[in-house]
């Protein structure tokens, strides 16, 4: 079913963040979009002056950045950016549908469509002749058992640990247990002394070491004797590795899960991985008057919720 090209028009009852978002899609679909079938690519300052035009042009930065957390976007070289094509994400009995196409406009082409946090849901039946994307192609991950892959992850890392000399400023992951936590101590916390080896052999840690204002080294080492012997550097950092190590510990990450009048509320107390972080951003909308503290709560209709429980279980989340 191909989507029509549409206007830059955002409803007044949105939450301003849906506002910035439906002004990003209206940017995308009025100047990308050459006929129903083809699209260009568009220069972020002709994004930005759109923007402008009505006002805000301080969160064009958010708009697309949100697009482009759910693939609604993507960026080419040289400032440009390009629709992706429209298509439907299958979650259960209903479905993603990405489109960088105002909500307002693609009510016209799918009635059944209901927003739900950046993106847009539909059941499933009502989008017979749009085309699909599994769900483990969009979120970039093919959902696994956090201790069997922590495990296969850790043991791979060791194996191409390299000889390497003591260094100063290395931090240590630590995993505080729940009794810490009730004494107010974070979940993952980085130190600069040791304090227990990971679960796969003695004198194995998971270490940073600070390399700018904002940015870090990852790596597994050994320790021997309290002296760095070898390493294994990691890319990125390692947050969907913690949450393993944590399950691998018997210190899973809790989240707080209440039911009532047809919606889920999540409490999270731990930032997520990219994966399901940006499927928790598309189906639920998060709760700014409610964030106590380092916590971050979400809203979503009951009947998404299964889907981001069960990516939160193989995650190595527990229920609380």
């Amino acid at each position: 079913m191909p989507i029509a090209m549409a206007s830059n028009r955002s409803t007044s009852t949105q939450s301003p963040l849906i506002n910035v978002v439906e002004c990003a899609r209206g940017a995308i679909s009025s100047l990308a979009y050459v006929t129903q079938h083809e699209v260009r690519e568009v220069h972020t300052l002709s994004i930005r002056n759109m923007f402008s035009r009505i006002g805000v042009e301080d969160r064009y930065r958010y708009g697309l950045a949100a697009l482009q957390l759910v693939k609604e976007i993507q960026f080419i070289r040289g400032g440009y950016w390009l629709p992706t094509p429209v298509r439907a994400v299958p979650l259960g009995q209903n479905a993603l549908v990405l489109a960088p196409v105002p909500t307002d406009r693609l009510q016209y082409e799918i009635p059944e469509i209901r927003r739900a946090g950046l993106s847009r849901i539909a059941p499933l039946s009502a989008l017979p002749d749009l085309p699909t994307q599994e769900l483990n192609q969009w979120m970039d991950q093919v959902p696994c058992e956090a201790t069997k892959w922590g495990l296969k992850e850790l043991s791979a890392l060791a194996d191409r640990l390299q000889p390497t000399v003591q260094r100063e400023g290395i931090e240590y992951l630590q995993v505080a247990s729940q009794q810490e936590i009730d004494r107010g101590a974070r979940r993952f916390s980085w130190n600069r002394e040791p304090k227990e080896p990971l679960p796969i052999g003695s004198g194995l840690h998971l270490c940073r070491e600070k390399t700018g204002a904002q940015s870090y080294r990852y790596s597994l080492i050994s320790l021997v004797r309290g002296v760095v012997r070898a390493e294994a550097q990691i890319i990125g950092a390692p947050s969907r590795l913690q949450y393993a190590v944590a399950a691998l510990l018997e210190r899973r990450v809790r989240v707080v899960v209440e039911q009532a009048n047809g919606k889920t509320k999540l409490t999270l107390s731990v930032p997520l991985p990219q994966a399901e972080y940006r499927l928790l951003e598309a189906v639920a909308t998060r709760d700014n008057q409610l964030r106590e503290g380092r916590e971050r709560v979400y809203r979503l209709d009951d009947d998404l919720s299964s889907v981001v429980l069960e990516r939160l279980n193989f995650l190595g989340c527990a229920w609380g």
